[in-house]
């Protein structure tokens, strides 16, 4: 019985520290008005969860790309390396496959990827701008492309794009103004020609309407596009 008043001062003190550890991590969580850092701990706690924002949204990239198929994923690691030239065209090839295969996810997939490590990939941008435009985003297609020739002014596909769309508003002069600055730098560039060639007729510049649209569909042969524009210049001129 001697012991008895040590167990029950023992138990006390255990109580207490429980007590006192309860309301130490309340205090951590919702903050403690006698506790003389507040702010540190608060810029600890938003530093904290930004770090995990960051982290689960690596995490959900890579497990991303973990699903993208070997081809792509060499592609890749190729323009991570540095090769930029060769793996953007690989991964813009790889695009136009899925695109052509009906898997436009896919493509939409490959190229998402390959812009988040090259973002100003004009290229990419390009193929990105037409694949938009296949699914009916005209102003998400037009705004891809101007991105890609404001870092590429000689971009083929997406000089196309952005001519068409502009010849369909009647902003003749600015899609001439486009194809040309294309042609200057990509001089065989023939669906670019061709679209330059509807723009010429749009402003009433027959003459080198027609002589665009009689090279692009030499460059094209059996391209149903060039001959089309071929045939409505010709009855326009």
């Amino acid at each position: 019985m001697a012991h008895a008043p040590a167990r029950v001062e023992q138990q006390d003190g255990r109580r207490e520290l429980v007590q006192y550890g309860i309301r130490h991590c309340t205090s951590l969580v919702h903050g403690d008005p006698g506790d003389p850092l507040p702010s540190r701990r608060a810029q600890f706690y938003t530093a904290r969860r930004r770090h995990e924002r960051r982290t689960s949204m690596g995490t959900a990239s890579l497990d991303r790309q973990a699903k993208l198929p070997p081809p792509v994923a060499a592609a890749l690691a190729q323009l991570r390396a540095g090769a930029v030239d060769v793996a953007s065209a690989r991964l813009a090839e790889l695009a136009a496959q899925d695109v052509l295969a009906g898997r436009r996810a896919q493509a939409r997939a490959t190229l998402d990827a390959a812009l988040a490590i090259a973002p100003q990939n004009a290229t990419l941008l390009a193929r990105l701008a037409g694949l938009a435009q296949l699914d009916g985003d005209a102003v998400g297609a037009e705004s891809l492309a101007r991105r890609a020739l404001a870092a590429n002014p000689g971009e083929p596909m997406a000089a196309t794009l952005l001519v068409d769309a502009l010849c369909e508003r009647a902003a003749c002069g600015e899609a001439i103004a486009v194809g040309e600055a294309c042609l200057a730098r990509t001089p065989v560039a023939p669906h670019v020609r061709r679209a330059l060639a509807r723009a010429y007729l749009f402003a009433g510049r027959a003459h080198e309407a027609c002589t665009f649209a009689k090279r692009a569909a030499d460059e094209l042969p059996g391209n149903p596009t060039a001959i089309a524009s071929l045939l409505q210049i010709g009855r326009a001129s």
